[in-house]
């Protein structure tokens, strides 16, 4: 799968759910899809790891993308809902994703649903190919549109245009603000990623 990501320069970014925003009778959840928190990604040209920050005023989603789980991708049986209504605000993007109603007794995306509707699944990670990027070099600092952005110990993508492209359900994700949304409000960060 990573060689298949490589040769379309597809990179995920994963994010967390609201667990408040469940409907059970829908079957559906409200989810901030990415925020402009830096992440560790692979950058493939590379084959290194970088920290990425998404510009959200440069992204665009369709009105319509595939829900997966985990970025699994090969057979349409890995589409296990819909992701729509994709929103810009401000400096992240919301969706309302669905999960499809099982066929048959034994299908897996009614284990997947009971796990996001009993708060056990709460991220979310978003599949997208950058369209336009600055690299800020480790150590340096430099102004993207405006804004001045301080690269760490690693390369720094500013990614100032970029479209989306699926959503997928994932255990654990890279930006910790990505989740299941609260009605009553946002989950707290924590710190995580795949890479550290």
């Amino acid at each position: 799968m990573r060689e298949i990501m490589r040769e379309r320069g597809i990179t995920t970014r994963a994010m967390a759910l609201r667990s408040d925003s469940i409907n059970e009778q829908e079957r559906s959840f409200e989810a901030v899809a990415t925020t402009e928190q830096r992440a560790l990604v692979i950058d493939w040209e590379r084959y290194e790891i970088i920290e990425e920050i998404l510009v959200a005023r440069g992204g665009s989603f369709p009105e319509h993308t595939p829900l997966l789980e985990n970025h699994q991708r090969y057979s349409t049986l890995d589409v296990i809902g819909s992701a729509l209504d994709y929103r810009l605000s401000v400096d992240k993007w919301l969706v309302r994703g669905i999960v499809a109603v099982p066929v048959g007794d034994n299908d897996p995306v009614e284990r997947v649903w009971q796990r996001v509707k009993d708060r056990h699944v709460r991220a979310v990670s978003i599949g997208y190919i950058v369209d336009e990027k600055t690299d800020i070099p480790p150590g340096k600092r430099m102004s993207v549109d405006g804004k001045t952005y301080q690269a760490g110990e690693r390369l720094l993508r500013i990614s100032t245009r970029w479209h989306g492209h699926e959503l997928s359900l994932t255990p654990i994700g890279a930006d910790s603000m990505a989740l299941i949304r609260s009605q009553t409000g946002h989950a707290r960060p924590q710190k995580r990623s795949y890479f550290r």
